[in-house]
């Protein structure tokens, strides 16, 4: 009986603590990280992409962009961009 009620609810709840408390441990760096992208690389802040899901079900994956939209003369994205990645010299290698 209070194996089954775990499974019905507990893990439930214990999901929605975790990720909450989670959440709230990290929004101050996730607004720092957003204030970054938007100073270095202007709006959006958000890349936003579709993928398949659960059944081939889409859903909308929410990332931090990470890369400039400089293009060449006729438009597509350049190949020797002075910096593709503008926060790699923060990141480790």
């Amino acid at each position: 009986m209070r194996g089954e009620w775990y499974r019905s609810y507990g893990k439930r709840i214990l999901d929605s603590a975790v990720a909450i408390s989670g959440l709230l441990l990290f929004s101050s760096l996730l607004v720092l990280v957003a204030v970054l992208v938007r100073l270095k690389l202007g709006s959006p802040v958000l890349f936003r992409h579709q993928r398949a899901g659960l059944q081939g079900r889409p859903f909308t994956l929410y990332k931090f962009r990470s890369m400039t939209n400089q293009r060449d003369a006729v438009g597509r994205p350049a190949a020797r961009c002075p910096a593709p990645y503008p926060f790699r010299q923060v990141a480790p290698k």
